[in-house]
């Protein structure tokens, strides 16, 4: 779709650790690689607040870039639910998906679908590289050889 910004997501949840990072890869509407931001680790005891918190950064990052077309894409089929009103909000995550859901809005054109885990290994090796990030949220500008390989794979998967 011409002028619209897909925006893939993931998170990665260490259960030794009880932390959470999260990747998201934003990309134009050729497949082209717009924006990769790596989110520091922070605490969790759930992967479902984990990927809905993730969910809810790469909205934010994407309103710090001023992108106004968007197609957001997770694994997280739950949350996805959640917010379609298929499924009242889980304790756990109702204030982030209430919150996401007023987000949301703030985009003139939006949508939000499900993506399966092999169609979003680019958002999830960078999750998990973000278990090792430190201090704050950093966007690259280096790609290593391994998601350049993954960025064509998922394109290659994507049909683009």
């Amino acid at each position: 779709m011409e002028g619209v910004i897909k925006c893939n997501v993931d998170a990665s949840f260490s259960k030794d650790a009880m932390i959470v990072g999260g990747g998201v890869v934003f990309r134009d509407s050729y497949g082209d690689i717009v924006w990769v931001v790596v989110f520091k680790p922070f605490p969790s005891s759930s992967t479902l607040v984990a990927k809905t918190f993730c969910f809810q950064k790469a909205i934010c990052w994407a309103q710090e870039f001023n992108f106004l077309a968007m197609l957001f894409e997770l694994d997280a089929k739950i949350v996805l639910d959640v917010l379609s009103g298929l499924y009242a909000f889980p304790i756990k995550i109702a204030s982030l998906t209430y919150d996401i859901s007023l987000m949301l809005n703030s985009f003139p054109r939006y949508s939000v679908s499900y993506i399966r885990w092999d169609e979003n290994r680019v958002a999830h090796f960078l999750a998990f590289m973000s278990n090792g990030a430190l201090g704050a949220d950093w966007i690259l500008s280096y790609y290593p050889p391994e998601l350049l390989r993954l960025m064509e794979l998922d394109r290659i998967a994507a049909g683009c």
